[in-house]
């Protein structure tokens, strides 16, 4: 298979686009602005939840190292991203790394990496790819993993028992006891 179905722009080989009357210029465009604006809001997205941390003192005490390290890896990830590519594109033209940086990381994906496609790529675009493997490689050890375990009552809308305590709860109270989840808050999940 050709092309990597990763849902991000820059693995999308020529041959799908084309096939679709995509022209080099539209997918040119998508990118810059579209690749652009993602950046923005995934940093927007970083923000919040660490002004959060900061700024209520429950959830700082409940930051761990791991979190620090999380969020500056992944505007380590982000922020050259960016960069490159306003960098080393203009809206008229651009960097093609779909002729280097995609079929390099369609290489890793078949587990066989052809390094010689990344010897003439920019060096921000190598940070960006770089880090960005370090990110997938921390995201069992931090709070990323989240991303693939949701609550069902999350998705649906309804809001399970989370096990908290409430302030006259004694300490240990909400989980049932002596620390152990109740039957309510371990049928929480589906």
């Amino acid at each position: 298979m050709n092309v990597l179905l990763w849902g991000a722009l820059p693995y999308v080989a020529f041959a799908w686009t084309d096939a679709i009357g995509v022209t080099a210029h539209t997918y040119h465009l998508s990118s810059l602005y579209g690749g652009t604006l993602a950046g923005a809001v995934a940093l927007t997205g970083i923000a919040l939840p660490v002004h959060r941390r900061r700024t209520r003192a429950p959830v700082f005490r409940a930051t761990t190292a791991g979190d620090k390290v999380m969020y500056l890896v992944l505007v380590a990830a982000i922020v050259p991203g960016m960069w490159a590519k306003v960098a080393y594109s203009t809206p008229t033209a651009g960097y093609e790394y779909r002729d280097t940086i995609a079929p390099w990381a369609r290489s890793l994906f078949r587990l066989s990496p052809d390094v010689a496609l990344m010897s003439g790529v920019p060096v921000l675009y190598q940070i960006h790819a770089v880090v960005g493997m370090i990110l997938i490689v921390l995201v069992p050890y931090t709070r990323l993993i989240h991303m693939f375990a949701a609550r069902c009552g999350t998705c649906s809308g309804r809001t399970p028992s989370t096990g908290a305590r409430t302030s006259g709860s004694r300490r240990g109270g909400g989980l049932g006891g002596g620390g152990e989840p109740s039957r309510a808050a371990s049928l929480a999940w589906c």
